[in-house]
């Protein structure tokens, strides 16, 4: 009796450890879920997702949309360059989920949308960025940190005026969020705010 006890009592904790396993796996994890027209996104962003975009596009034809929910401030940003040139080379759109406030990286995404929207709530932040030798906002302008980041938002917005104004508008771990006329200033959102 009392063996059966102690095999109870050890499955039930290793049930129990499991359970926990699997929550810490999960929290932050990348999140894909499709809807009718559209691809729902949120969490840790990283490289490695990167092709989960793809093979979802490839296998629902029916996504026109690829809709942000709450993607953490912690994802990669080049992965978050890396998607917005995917979301624009599928022709995607791009749309902010309501309530939502986008992390300056998230926005490196956004913008990927060759159509982009904002649902009701929803904004975008920008702010300074550390790059290996400091702020990007304390080196001169023609330093090649700036580089990779100034040519994405030349690429997806034809300016990089979004760029400059985010040295300046929040420094490094804080955020701006953009009001209605930055959006409309930097051409943020193509089509009416839903």
């Amino acid at each position: 009796m009392r063996r059966a006890a102690i095999i109870l009592g050890g499955l039930a904790a290793l049930g129990a450890l499991t359970a926990v396993l699997l929550s810490l796996i999960n929290d932050g994890a990348a999140q894909f879920e499709v809807a009718g027209e559209r691809m729902v996104v949120a969490g840790n962003l990283t490289l490695l997702s990167t092709e989960r975009i793809e093979v979802l596009a490839e296998q629902h034809p029916e996504i026109t949309t690829v809709t942000l929910g709450e993607i953490d401030p912690a994802s990669d940003p080049q992965a978050m360059m890396e998607k917005a040139l995917l979301i624009r080379s599928l022709d995607l759109n791009t749309e902010v989920a309501p309530g939502v406030t986008l992390s300056p990286g998230a926005v490196l995404l956004y913008l990927g949308g060759v159509e982009r929207s904002l649902a009701e709530g929803a904004r975008l932040s920008v702010s300074d960025w550390q790059t290996p030798v400091g702020p990007a906002a304390l080196l001169v302008a023609d330093h090649p940190a700036h580089q990779e980041r100034r040519r994405h938002m030349e690429r997806l917005l034809e300016d990089a005026a979004l760029y400059d104004f985010s040295l300046a508008a929040a420094p490094v771990g804080a955020a701006h969020i953009l009001s209605a006329d930055e959006i409309a200033r930097f051409g943020l959102t193509t089509g009416e705010t839903r």
